[in-house]
């Protein structure tokens, strides 16, 4: 009977520590996806920024092109 219980004993004592090593991993994964969430909304803000230098670049052409034309003339 002593044998049995420390087989039940063990058993369980396995069963809680992969419980608790689940709920680890769990929590892990939890902070891998939030860890990428933020680095895709930052990506998508650098994304935008650099669509924003565009536009501004392609203006600073254009105006500039506009200007060495009134100075030809």
């Amino acid at each position: 009977m002593d044998e049995q219980a420390q087989t039940v004993t063990m058993i369980t004592a396995s069963v809680d520590e992969t419980a608790l090593a689940a709920d680890l991993m769990s929590n892990t994964i939890a902070a891998i996806r939030s860890d990428t969430e933020n680095v895709v909304s930052e990506i998508t803000m650098l994304e935008n920024g650099f669509e924003n230098v565009e536009q501004k670049i392609s203006a600073l052409q254009a105006n500039a092109g506009k200007f060495v034309a009134q100075l030809v003339r």
